[in-house]
Formats: structure tokens, sequence, C-alpha cells
């Protein structure tokens, strides 16, 4: 057995000591070196941890400041809304107003006609009476009566054709230049009667005229117009055709009716005419 120099192992324990030393001291460097690694993730974890907070904070107060102005701008709607419903309810109001205020002074007009209708039967009974005491005296009051009602009847219709007709239809946008009444003719073997023709270059306007205007002489009048558009064809051709009704009386609701078909309605007041259309109405053409 080989003896062991004691020197040589001592020199070798040292050299593993140097080395053991040398390796913990690398152990030792690497080890800081990784605790400031450590410590400077942390503070930049930190810092990029608060900018991200600042973000975060900055974008709340951009959202909580979007919010305000969204509930601004729905608090003013609300208040146009309600201000606008406001002005719609007082519109209707004055809307319903006139409509009562034109439906009170149609019902005292229906009043007015029927203490008229009232009196005229009256004075007819009066008549009758006359008539039974005095066959003289009673056909000079019936010819009266007669030449009251077709003098009222010449006036209205004198007066449509004289100009009333004109200056009526000019409000409504029609310019006439040439008014005629009586247009009679015969056409494939029927008559035909118009009260009044009113035209210019590009109109033609027709006017039937009732003493007491019915559904049924309104109904007639529209068949007519067909009948006058036949007729009347080189006449009419690239115009417009538009019918009108004039009348002294007028059942309940028929003048109404009359303009649903398009036509012009002209109620005659004493020695005057007005039409009684609605504004904005637009008339038919034929």
């Amino acid at each position: 057995m080989q003896e062991i120099d004691v020197d040589e192992l001592n020199a070798f324990i040292k050299a593993l000591e140097e080395r053991q030393q040398a390796t913990d001291r690398l152990f030792e460097k690497t080890r800081q070196e990784l605790r400031e690694i450590s410590l400077q993730a942390d503070k930049r974890f930190e810092e990029t941890r608060q900018e991200l907070r600042e973000i975060s904070l900055q974008a709340d107060r951009r959202a909580k400041e979007a919010d305000k102005r969204a509930e601004e701008a729905d608090k003013r709607f609300k208040e146009m809304s309600l201000e606008a419903d406001k002005r719609s309810k007082a519109i209707d109001k004055r809307f319903e107003e006139t409509r009562q205020e034109r439906k009170e002074m149609s019902l005292e007009a229906d009043k007015r006609f029927a203490e008229m209708s009232l009196e005229a039967e009256k004075r007819f009974k009066e008549t009758e009476r006359v008539i039974k005491e005095s066959d003289l005296k009673t056909d000079k009051q019936i010819r009266e009566l007669r030449g009251e009602f077709t003098s009222r009847w010449g006036r209205l219709v004198e007066s449509l054709v004289s100009g009333d007709l004109v200056k009526l239809l000019k409000a409504r946008n029609i310019d006439i230049d040439r008014v005629y009444g009586n247009d009679k003719g015969i056409w494939q073997g029927q008559q035909y009667e118009f009260d009044i023709v009113a035209c210019n270059g590009t109109d033609i306007v027709v006017t039937e005229v009732k003493s007491m205007l019915n559904i049924k002489s309104v109904d007639y009048f529209l068949e007519r117009m067909k009948l006058f558009k036949l007729s009347h064809s080189n006449e009419v051709r690239d115009k417009n055709l538009y019918g009108a009704v004039a009348y002294l009386h007028v059942d309940n609701g028929v003048d109404v009716y009359a303009q649903r078909q398009g036509l012009f309605v002209i109620r005659a007041t004493g020695g005057s005419a007005s039409i009684t259309n609605q504004a904005g109405f637009t008339p038919k053409s034929f």
C-alpha cells in the first residue's frame, strides 16, 4: 500500500477549499445580480402598474364626463320633447276650438235656414189660405212669389257669369279669361245643357247651378261631366277639366259630399257667392 503524502493532501484540500470559495463568490455574485434584476423588474412592474392606474383613472374620468354629457343631452331632449308636446297640445286645443266654432256657426246657419224654411212654409200656408179666399188675389201673390224666386235665381246666375265666378276661381289660382252661360247642344243623339262654362288657355270649369243641392243632383252632374268631355273633346283636349256646383240651399252634408267628389262648391249668399271648399283643396281633373 502506497503511503499518502500529507503535504500533497493538504495542498489538494486547500485547492478544493479555494475552488469552493471561488464557487461561493460566483454564486453570491450571481445571486446579487439576480436580486438586482428582480428589484428592477419589481420597480418596472410598479411603474407600469402606476401608469396603468393613471390611464384607468383618466378613462374613468372621461367616461364620467361622457356620461354627464349624455345625461345633459338626454335632459335637454326630454325638455324639448315636453315643449313640443306642450305646443302640440296647444295647437290641438286651438284646432278643436276652431272646429267647435265652425260647428257652432254651421249649426247656427242650419238653425237660421230652418227658421227661414219654417217662415217660408208659414207664408206658403198663408198663401193657400188666401187662395181659398180669392183666386185672383192668390194668383197675383203666386206670380209675385215666382217672380221673386226667378229674380233671385237670375241674379245668382247673372252674378256668377258677370264676374263673381272669375274672382272666386282666381282666388284658387285659376285665372279665367272667358265665361259664358247656357251651353246647349246635341252629341250623338244626347241633348246636353250646362249652366256656366269658364275657361282659359289651360283650364275649363263647368258650373251647375241649383236652387237646392242634394246628393242626387251632385251624382247626376258628375255623370254629365263625362258627357261634356265627350261632346267638347276638341275644346277639352290638353286642358284641365274641373267641375263646380253652385246653390242657394243645400241638404245637410251634401256640400261636403260634393267636395269629396272633387268639385268646387259655391254657396250663394245674398247678391254674391263664395267658394266653401277648405284651404288646400285640390279639384278633380275630369
